[in-house]
């Protein structure tokens, strides 16, 4: 479990600081704790200026760290999956999952046995995530928000994933009619 809120892709220290000057949130376990549900996190990006779409992705990040030995690298590729929950890990098969990672990523390095891993883990408690694909979409930018580096590049993984997919369906449809 990650105990900084550094650790969090996208929050670098100028992120810590608009969260702890706007919305008092100085630690992993408080940023966690006020964005388990859409109406929090709605909440919180009133308050910080941030896009709503930026500090649910670092919430469905800080929920799957939750796990002891999810890295933040890791949570991505199950965010970029589908999977933004630690329930969600735990009630799926580690094929299922590898399955769908694949899927959005082929080329991962996460195997079946990691997966297993991490379903094993030792999981910190919270209170239930609701979060879902739709809570992610949306303008991942907005020119009134205070600029970051690691907010613009934040937005920008977020964006080139959904290209990535949307490329990747093009590709199949060409296939498909190639045959």
């Amino acid at each position: 479990m990650s105990t900084s809120l550094i650790n969090i892709a996208g929050i670098d220290n100028r992120m810590e600081k608009i969260l702890a000057s706007r919305a008092n949130i100085k630690s992993f376990k408080s940023f966690r704790d006020k964005t388990r549900t859409p109406e929090e996190r709605a909440v919180l990006a009133e308050k910080t200026k941030l896009p709503l779409t930026t500090i649910t992705y670092w919430a469905a990040q800080a929920e799957l760290l939750r796990i002891a030995t999810m890295s933040s690298d890791l949570a991505i590729e199950f965010i970029e999956a589908g999977f933004y929950s630690v329930y969600e890990i735990q009630i799926f098969s580690a094929s299922t999952i590898l399955e769908k990672i694949k899927e959005a990523n082929s080329r991962t390095k996460i195997t079946e046995e990691v997966v297993r891993d991490l379903q094993n883990a030792r999981v910190d408690s919270a209170r239930e995530f609701v979060c879902t694909k739709a809570d992610l979409k949306g303008e991942a930018v907005q020119t009134a928000t205070t600029p970051s580096t690691s907010l613009d590049l934040s937005c920008l993984m977020m964006e080139l994933k959904e290209m990535r997919k949307e490329l990747w369906d093009i590709k199949g449809m060409i296939e498909k009619l190639s045959s």
